[in-house]
């Protein structure tokens, strides 16, 4: 199972979305929901729009109608999502071609007081 941050092509490019989810599975026959959550904070961007789980509950149990999760062919499932107000400031290189053999220093003074939501480079090659 996993969750995508869809329709990004009309969202600003430095969109970052931080969350915490939870993957649910509902027990029909206890009448409740059993949680998959680890409580990391997952962050969505342009270049990372999916995090998924790789497990939700082993295929024996699942099909087990004693288990509750799949009576007359049916299942649920669901998602819990917390969204998280980023409050940290940190930095991204955008490349715009493949590597040159050069490099540039960038060096940023007082990181923790920059007030603008972002700062560009002088451009360097085919870089910003």
């Amino acid at each position: 199972m996993y969750l995508e941050l869809m329709e990004t092509s009309s969202l600003p490019a430095r969109l970052e979305v931080n969350v915490i989810f939870n993957f649910l599975i509902y027990n029909q026959l206890e009448d409740k929901y059993d949680s998959l959550q680890d409580g990391r904070v997952r962050r969505y961007h342009a270049m990372k729009t999916k995090w998924a789980i790789t497990k939700c509950i082993d295929m024996k149990s699942f099909h087990d109608p004693l288990e509750g999760y799949l009576i007359d062919d049916t299942c649920v499932f669901g998602a819990e999502i917390f969204v998280v107000k980023c409050v940290s400031k940190g930095e991204c290189l955008s490349m715009i071609k493949k590597p040159a053999t050069c490099y540039h220093l960038w060096k940023i003074n007082k990181l923790s007081n920059l007030l603008k939501e972002s700062y560009e480079s002088i451009p360097f090659g085919d870089y910003n």
